[in-house]
């Protein structure tokens, strides 16, 4: 924590000293500043408020001034209550994992701060490099994530899955692998109640949180959602595809709507855990080869071809923000999926792009 009398100035000097106490908290795993307090040996000693300002529009300003750090970072500003002497502004600098973080003091020239001991400091050459292989190592633990997790899909999944093809879907939040986040079952339970109106009305705790399905009466699920303790989400849907003796045929609405479906969910849960971007949506269509992609209803087909291989996996949709166009965000990924069938792109959106679909989520 660090504690200010006043807010920030507004000449550049004080721009240039305000950004680097941000980005010096934003380098050091996060942390609060709070203006309106007057500190002894680093420990808050009172409350002197910041008077009569206007402190929605003194808010406004410091979110502007933000904007020039480099890459984006996830902050919280608000007014706190300070009785008399007026209110206090405490501002909230997220752990970030896409660091290191740097401010343009002039063209070409950055500066990039961290924070220890209570007092910021410009970043060593090591100290930036291992920034730069954190932030990599972390891409590289989600890709072995991912990994696992698909065999264990294919070999060990408590859960007897209805045969053909599947869907999965992972949300996997960076915090997952570098703050050593561990959220309570109960808390996962409690926050994944929204996705019975899914059809995921079934849940269990396991071993890693919480397990949501739709059991059919053959006994076999046709969805489920594996919430872990990390913050990962992985939605599996089965309900895509139609296998006859004169052909197999995946449901192209079916897919896209599932995806979306899928993420919208999904951002809601992790709203509701706490759990803060940035994080990467991983698509993989699986069991798909020798089936054809089509478009408009169930009974109205339009062949193109077949798809020639087991498993597609379009390229990670990174994500920066809980709240996007989700059917915007989610358009390459399923782009990819269509073209794996020959199809120039989803057919759930019109040829400038925008999505046509309803969904109900």
């Amino acid at each position: 924590m660090d504690f200010k009398l006043a807010l920030p100035g507004r000449d550049d000097n004080a721009k240039r000293e305000f950004l680097t106490d941000v980005i010096a908290f934003a380098n050091s795993g996060g942390g609060d500043i709070i203006y309106g307090l007057d500190e002894e040996d680093s420990r808050a000693k009172s409350a002197t408020g910041l008077g009569a300002l206007d402190v929605a529009a003194e808010i406004v300003r410091l979110q502007q001034i933000m904007e020039q750090i480099q890459p984006r970072i996830r902050t919280n500003v608000k007014e706190v209550p300070g009785g008399d002497t007026g209110p206090l502004v405490l501002l909230r600098i997220e752990e970030s994992s896409r660091g290191p973080h740097v401010f343009e003091v002039a063209k070409g020239t950055y500066r990039i701060f961290a924070r220890a001991d209570g007092a910021k400091y410009p970043m060593s050459l090591d100290e930036i490099r291992a920034s730069f292989v954190r932030s990599a190592s972390i891409r590289e633990q989600v890709r072995e994530f991912r990994a696992k997790r698909k065999e264990f899909i294919h070999g060990s999944i408590p859960l007897a899955l209805r045969q053909g093809p599947w869907l999965l879907v992972h949300v996997i939040p960076f915090s997952a692998f570098s703050g050593g986040l561990v959220i309570r079952t109960e808390e996962l339970r409690e926050a994944s109640q929204d996705l019975a109106v899914l059809g995921y009305s079934d849940q269990r705790p396991n071993i890693d949180g919480c397990l949501r399905w739709l059991q059919q009466n053959s006994g076999q699920a046709e969805r489920y959602c594996q919430i872990f303790r990390n913050g990962c989400l992985e939605f599996v849907e089965t309900d895509i595809s139609r296998a006859e003796e004169k052909g197999a045929w995946l449901f192209g609405s079916r897919v896209d709507l599932a995806v979306v479906r899928a993420a919208t969910r999904g951002f809601v849960l992790l709203r509701k855990i706490r759990v803060e971007p940035p994080l990467l949506v991983c698509l993989t269509l699986a069991n798909a080869q020798g089936y054809e992609m089509y478009q408009g209803s169930d009974d109205f087909f339009v062949s193109v071809r077949r798809i020639d291989r087991p498993m597609i996996e379009p390229p990670e949709i990174f994500v920066d923000d809980l709240e996007p166009d989700i059917p915007g965000l989610l358009k390459p990924g399923l782009d990819l999926l269509w073209e794996a069938s020959g199809h120039q792109r989803s057919l759930s959106y019109n040829e400038a792009g925008v999505w046509h679909r309803n969904v109900w989520t």
